[in-house]
């Protein structure tokens, strides 16, 4: 019998409420953590050219432009909706797991195996905004910032 009346008392406070009180839910602000990203933004680019360099040499680069546009079309629709302006470029990779990456300076692979997996577009919506919030944060140059800063001893990166 409480749990009834607790449920009433409840139903009735929520229909009663001014619509003032009543809130949208806003997105959350960003994260970042530049302040342990070494890299400056343009830095973070050529960073990204490196390392996405030493990817593309070892996972073998899908070459299907229907499936390569597709995946891109669909993170640029998703991107347009992140609060910051950001150029990021989605590829398809033949790796033998279901799997996504984010390197730094905005590129995103995305395994064929995982294309295949997923059974909808909304699944690969979700696993695309998840790396897209990688991007967003600067985590891949954040964590490569740690492994200069521990491995090399190196904190800090001027330009010449």
């Amino acid at each position: 019998m409480k749990s009834y009346a607790g449920f009433v008392i409840i139903v009735l406070l929520a229909a009663y409420l001014p619509a003032s009180e009543q809130q949208s839910c806003a997105a959350p602000p960003p994260i970042s953590r530049a302040s342990g990203n070494i890299f400056s933004p343009e830095q973070e680019m050529m960073l990204g050219d490196i390392v996405a360099e030493r990817v593309e040499r070892d996972f073998r680069l899908v070459h299907d432009e229907k499936l390569n546009a597709y995946v891109q079309t669909l993170g640029e629709r998703l991107v347009r909706h992140v609060p910051i302006k950001l150029k990021l470029t989605f590829r398809v990779v033949d790796i033998a797991e279901v799997n996504a990456y984010t390197l730094p300076g905005g590129r995103i692979y995305v395994t064929r195996k995982l294309v295949a997996f997923v059974r909808s577009e909304d699944e690969l919506a979700g696993v695309l905004g998840h790396e897209i919030g990688h991007a967003v944060a600067s985590d891949p140059a954040y964590t490569e910032s740690l492994a200069f800063k521990k491995v090399l001893g190196i904190t800090s990166i001027s330009h010449q």
